[in-house]
């Protein structure tokens, strides 16, 4: 049993520590100075708890808890030479000590606490205090101490603990954060040694041995002090798969070379005298790690995060594509030969002895899997995608190498597009099925976890280390909402345990549907099967309303830790997933001309964007006293930005009031028609809304009795749901009905059609799914039948599905083998009914699992068919669809099913290959509508109906958000930061931008309103936008990128030549909070990539009046999306200037610069006296502009309370 189990549990036993008592400690004076430092903290620990007065002593009689390191401590080894205490179990079948392995032991009036090696002894320390009410996290997530009169460990207890795996450990990367919050709160004024003296202390609390320390904002080498700390405290110290033998590249190296005084390029391939200062840089960090317990990491990669650099074999005109990539397996196998051979000349025989790594990550992995030589005695780190999958697992040959494998996980990570660094959003289930898999396929020796800048990742980084620590035991089985509950109830009193964790899975699944920081445009679908969007938001909306309530039960002392560890995450995720569907709402109102609803959503949309800026400013100077302010920015850069300022579309014109509807499923208003199945969705809507302005009065009348509406009667602000309910099993098959809609002020009307389909019905001996709404939807961890074969089956991975549900799994039953369905079949089998002949498109949501070298599989077959093989493209990354699966955490798999008459079915689905996993099924009979998730799971007979639902996400958002930001975050609307204003001058670009810092502007107030943003009274806002052709002033010409809306003589749009692409308008935050900008659509749609013909683009022209001639500097007030929606071009009087010509000499994108609004000076024209077009090009959908400032001057553009156009 563990410690914990024998610590205060009112059984009685040995005191070894009591209020207002002395007590003492006996420790061995031969003890390292790490054992010392933990002992150090014992003692403030166990005074903390229990207001004891602890010292040390070296006389055991003294004391009645006794610690020490087998072999170095005389009070241990005396006591178990004497028989006191029983170390047998610490020893493996060999008789050799297990590695890290400890002991707590009573023996009549004395507590032992023994182990094999300073750092196994440290864990018995630290796991003794935790027992007592001391949790790791008491400063680095200001958890409570749990205090008590007495400290007391049973009668009896006897316990044994060693890890599994070797080397655990933790990253500090993209750490930016952590960096900017060690500045301002340590007196290193850099993340050094007060920090890591903390954060060493932390892995080892939770059993880590290993850190990768933060290489992005400066080397860990640079202070000495550092690996020192380390090593006294019993840290093995790393570097990543892009810094070799201890070598922290992005920030050694161009030092080092200047140094030299000559040019040397990192790039093996060049011979010479340029590869031997390589070596010699090598050379000096194994010289300045010399006595220090570290692992050397060997290969090569670029400067930091980049490729392997072969300029002489890429130049090589004689090689072929093949024989380069050859080359290039050769070059990196010398690499590591010169590399070892540089640690044994340094250390000698100690080189074979030290752990050397192997990181196959990215672009590495082809050539390792080409034919890499390398030597059996190195490790291999396996890596996973970066988004929680393992790329693959070694072979059975592969598992036999001396130097065994690890692997290298990712539970936060910095992307070129799809970045997740805001909170931690990699399901605890998934984690631990990837870890479980690859502990039973060898992957033993080493795990580490990059966990981005540490908070709040705290119960992740703890997690992980759990599992590491318990692979291949029961322990590591414990269900995740079990661990979760207990680590919960370890923290928090009160027995909130059990359903804060059940909310914490939930917020995880929720989160695999889309990560916060991954949300775009369009994500989820509003129309298709009802509104996913909108259910997703309301789950989430649930979860933060509970989450709060089990805040609000706790004593005042425990809730900034709940808010750290647990509470934040929920709120941030529901306040940006709310954020973005209001936003597309709002677009997807234009589309269907709900005039007053535009406004209302957006509305809501900047409510919402308003509440996630409270809460971080909540979590830095509010939240522990301002103990945390700058590690929580997840709208600033570094690291990338989390997804922002989604487009909405306010209205243009908002006249006289008028009815409109549309209903469920419906993309725009026009088939009015409601159709409802047997067995089918119950619960559809009706939604009614304003053309025009808002405050409309309607009603709703059924004319049948089993038509069932909610919402009947009442006033529009801008839309309404009427509920429609129809239990079609209740009614006679084809019967008819209509809803019909007035507004008694005007007599307008719509009458929507309501029928019952005429479905053939299963009969009463059918048991399984039945169609209807033209698909069956299938839970496939609930199968109607199952066969196992001799070794292959299925198995369920509980709460990995992103439904709630169980995933299911396939396990070929043989390692590193495919299954065969014909000679040894295991099958699961779905019985479905079908109302009407059809060919039915098979779907499969496919867990988007990898394996780099192989196949991922299935067996498919219906009522007894021949067996298909069905398999996926994305078995890497960059594979297949894997830019999609990577965001939406699933695959979707799709084939034709041959022709299936009405009736009943059964389609079985046979495992081939291990770890082909699946959360839903989906048979369409008509045509599959575009959504992420797909339908709902259909009705089956033996469950009953699956509750139909209603979605309207928080209809009371508004005042729920106010009442929050005064309950939670202590803040008036007032008292919130305003975004802040990048601004990136043509120098920025003269560096490499990836981890560049830019001036950032704070805004202490807006300009004033220009255009109205209410539709109550009607509005046209082309009324209030200038009309005037911009006219220079002193230098300066300043003029809105709206005025192009007008497509007057001053200003107009000219759409794209393929008559795909044009500039529509936007909202944008300035004007006092309700400005416009223009936007180029569709998103994501290129013009020419491949010649870039500007001038097909879609353009927005301006005719200016210029009195002064000379240079100007063109600045952009703009927003891009991503890389692949960056590109403008300037055009002059109808030439348009080359990207070369640009500031960047591209487009707009830089790491920094995604989501956020930002002055960019794009580049500067002559300009001579009279009037010029000036027109701005998009290369990209998506691109966004707001403003144009052109100058002569140095000045940067205006803030918005100082702007003004010049006309």
């Amino acid at each position: 049993m563990h410690i914990k189990d024998y610590v205060n549990t009112d059984t009685g036993g040995i005191v070894i520590a009591r209020h207002g008592d002395r007590a003492a400690v006996a420790v061995s004076a031969n003890e390292t100075e790490a054992v010392g430092m933990a002992i150090a903290d014992l003692l403030r620990d166990l005074a903390s708890v229990s207001g004891a007065k602890l010292n040390t002593t070296a006389n055991a009689a003294e004391a009645n808890l006794v610690i020490g390191t087998i072999g170095t401590s005389e009070l241990i080894d005396d006591a178990i030479e004497r028989g006191l205490i029983d170390v047998e179990d610490l020893k493996d079948e060999h008789g050799d000590w297990r590695w890290e392995a400890y002991t707590l032991q009573t023996v009549d009036s004395k507590v032992y606490v023994a182990g094999v090696s300073r750092r196994a002894t440290i864990y018995g320390i630290y796991d003794l205090v935790e027992a007592a009410g001391v949790s790791p996290w008491y400063w680095w997530a200001d958890v409570p101490v749990r205090r008590s009169d007495a400290v007391v460990v049973s009668h009896g207890a006897k316990v044994f603990e060693w890890p599994a795996v070797q080397y655990r450990g933790v990253f500090i990367n993209d750490e930016e954060e952590f960096y900017d919050w060690a500045c301002a709160h340590t007196s290193d004024g850099t993340i050094g040694p007060e920090t890591y003296r903390r954060f060493f202390e932390l892995v080892l609390r939770l059993k880590g041995n290993y850190v990768w320390p933060a290489m992005h904002v400066g080397a860990f080498g640079d202070d000495p002090r550092n690996g020192d700390l380390a090593e006294r405290m019993g840290i093995v110290i790393g570097t990543t798969h892009c810094d070799m033998l201890m070598r922290s590249n992005q920030h050694e190296w161009d030092p080092w070379v200047k140094a030299q005084g000559e040019e040397v390029k990192y790039d093996y391939s060049i011979e010479g005298h340029n590869r031997e200062k390589i070596q010699q840089y090598w050379r000096e960090g194994v010289q300045r790690n010399h006595d220090h317990e570290v692992t050397w990491t060997v290969g090569m990669r670029g400067i930091h995060d980049t490729g392997f650099v072969t300029r002489a074999i890429d130049g090589d005109m004689h090689l072929s594509e093949e024989q380069k990539h050859r080359a290039r397996v050769d070059l990196l196998g010398k690499v590591i030969a010169d590399q070892r051979r540089i640690l044994h000349e340094e250390l000698g025989d100690r080189a074979d002895k030290g752990l050397q790594l192997f990181v196959p990550y990215k672009e590495v992995l082809p050539l390792y899997d080409d034919g890499l030589e390398l030597p059996d005695d190195i490790t291999i780190l396996w890596a996973n995608d970066n988004y929680g999958y393992m790329r693959r697992f070694p072979s059975l040959a592969e598992r036999k190498r001396k130097g065994g494998h690890g692997l290298y996980y990712h539970s936060s990570y910095w992307a070129p597009t799809d970045s997740y660094l805001a909170t931690s959003s990699t399901p605890f289930t998934l984690m631990k099925n990837e870890l479980k898999k690859s502990w039973d396929n060898g992957i033993r020796k080493m795990w580490i976890d990059n966990i981005g800048g540490l908070k709040p990742m705290e119960q992740e980084m703890e997690y992980f280390l759990y599992l590491a620590w318990n692979a291949g035991t029961v322990e590591y089985d414990t269900d995740v909402n079990d661990y979760t509950a207990a680590w919960i109830d370890r923290n928090f009193s009160g027995g909130i345990g059990r359903e804060a964790a059940a909310l914490y899975t939930r917020y995880y699944q929720l989160n695999n549907e889309r990560k916060p920081e991954n949300l775009e445009v369009g994500a989820f679908s509003q129309t298709a099967y009802g509104d996913e969007f909108g259910h997703h938001v309301e789950e989430l909306h649930k979860l933060y309303d509970q989450a709060n309530a089990l805040w609000l039960s706790l004593p005042e002392n425990e809730r900034d830790a709940f808010f750290e560890t647990y509470l934040v995450k929920l709120h941030f995720s529901y306040l940006v997933n709310a954020q973005f569907y209001h936003a597309d709402r709002s677009l997807l109102a234009e589309h269907q001309g709900k005039t007053a609803a535009q406004d209302e959503q957006l509305a809501l949309s900047r409510r919402f964007e308003l509440q996630k800026r409270a809460l971080i400013e909540y979590y830095n100077k509010h939240l522990a006293g301002g103990k945390w302010d700058r590690m929580f920015t997840p709208d600033d850069f570094p690291p990338p930005a989390t997804a922002l300022n989604p487009a909405a579309r306010p209205a243009l014109h908002a006249g006289e009031a008028g009815l409109g509807v549309t209903v469920w499923g419906a993309q725009v208003p026009g088939d009015d028609v409601l159709d409802f199945w047997p067995d089918g969705v119950a619960d559809k809507w009706i939604e009614v809304f304003s053309t025009g302005r808002a405050g409309l009065a309607y009603e709703a009348v059924a004319n049948q009795p089993w038509i069932h509406l909610g919402n009947a009667r009442g006033t529009l602000s801008s839309e309404v749901r009427i509920g429609v309910n129809v239990d079609a099993n209740e009614v006679a098959a084809g019967s008819a009905g209509t809803v019909t809609v007035r507004v008694p002020a005007t007599g307008q009307s719509r009458t929507i059609s309501v029928n019952v389909i005429a479905a053939a019905r299963p009969s009463s001996d059918f048991a399984g799914s039945v169609e209807a709404d033209g698909y069956v939807s299938i839970d496939p961890s609930r199968p109607d039948e199952r066969q196992d074969g001799e070794r292959s089956h299925w198995q369920y991975v509980e709460h990995l599905g992103r439904f709630g549900n169980a995933v299911l799994e396939a396990n070929s039953g043989i390692e590193a083998t495919s299954a065969d369905p014909k000679t040894n079949p295991a099958y699961v089998g779905y019985r479905f009914w079908l109302t009407e002949a059809a060919v039915p498109q098979l779907e499969l949501h496919r867990v988007p699992s990898l394996d780099s070298t192989g196949q991922i599989r299935v067996g498919v077959s219906v009522d007894g068919s021949p067996i298909v093989e069905l398999g996926t493209e994305t078995v890497d990354e960059h594979i297949g669809d894997w830019e999609n699966s990577k965001l939406d955490n699933i695959d979707r798999v799709r084939t034709f099913l041959p022709h299936l008459s009405a009736g009943a079915h059964v389609l079985r689905l046979y495992v081939i290959d291990s770890y082909a996993a699946y959360d839903k099924i989906v048979l369409y009979t008509t045509e599959r509508k575009a959504s992420n998730l797909g339908p709902d799971f259909s009705y089956h007979t033996g469950r009953g109906h699956v509750q139909s639902k209603i979605t309207v996400p928080a209809p009371n958002a508004a005042a729920e958000l106010d009442r929050d930001l005064c309950d939670f975050y202590h803040l008036e609307a007032e008292q919130v930061p305003l975004p802040r204003v990048g601004v990136i001058g043509k120098q920025y670009w003269n560096t490499d931008t990836t981890f560049k810092r830019f001036t950032v502007r704070t805004q202490k107030a807006l300009g004033a309103a220009r255009y109205p943003v209410a539709t109550t009274d009607g509005k046209d806002l082309l009324d209030y936008v200038p009309a005037e052709s911009p006219r220079e002033h002193d230098g300066v010409l300043a003029f809105e990128a709206e005025t192009a809306l007008l497509n007057s003589e001053a200003a107009w749009t000219t759409p794209s030549l393929d008559g795909k692409g044009e500039w529509r308008h936007v909202q944008s935050e300035t004007d006092g909070g309700t400005g416009l900008a223009m936007r180029s659509e569709p998103a994501g749609l290129e013009w020419d990539a491949v010649s870039w013909k500007a001038d097909e683009a879609p353009r927005i022209s301006y005719r200016v009046n210029i009195s002064t001639p000379g240079t100007y500097r063109v600045w952009l007030y703009a927003e891009v999306d991503s890389k692949f929606q960056d590109m403008v071009w300037l055009s002059v009087d109808g030439k348009v200037h080359p990207a070369a010509e640009h500031s960047s000499g591209r487009g707009l994108w830089a790491f920094g610069l995604r989501y956020i609004w930002h002055w960019t000076e794009l580049s500067s024209v002559d300009l001579t006296v009279g009037t010029h077009e000036i027109a701005f090009l998009a290369g990209n959908g998506g691109v966004r502009i707001d403003r144009v400032y052109m100058t002569q001057g140095e000045e940067e553009p205006p803030l918005d309370a100082q702007w003004s156009v010049t006309v």
